[in-house]
């Protein structure tokens, strides 16, 4: 399991944040999903062996939410 977060300047809300778990949290491999509205970051726990990062962005991209992910 790995964890990582990233920053996204369209998370204005909750709404948003609600926006987001939907669509992570119909994903395979997505253990938990945490977003901060205020810091305007998401952190997701996955599993590398079903999902990828680059699909877990793709995701938040298809939502609208262009993610640029901290310590890559």
């Amino acid at each position: 399991m790995k964890t990582i977060t990233g920053v996204s300047q369209e998370i204005h809300c909750e709404s948003c944040a609600s926006s987001i778990r939907r669509a992570l949290s119909k994903q395979n491999g997505i253990a938990e999903v945490i977003v901060d509205v205020p810091a305007r970051t998401v952190t997701v726990s996955y599993d590398e062996a079903v999902i990828s990062l680059d699909a877990v962005a793709a995701q938040l991209d298809a939502a609208g939410f262009a993610v640029r992910w901290l310590g890559q």
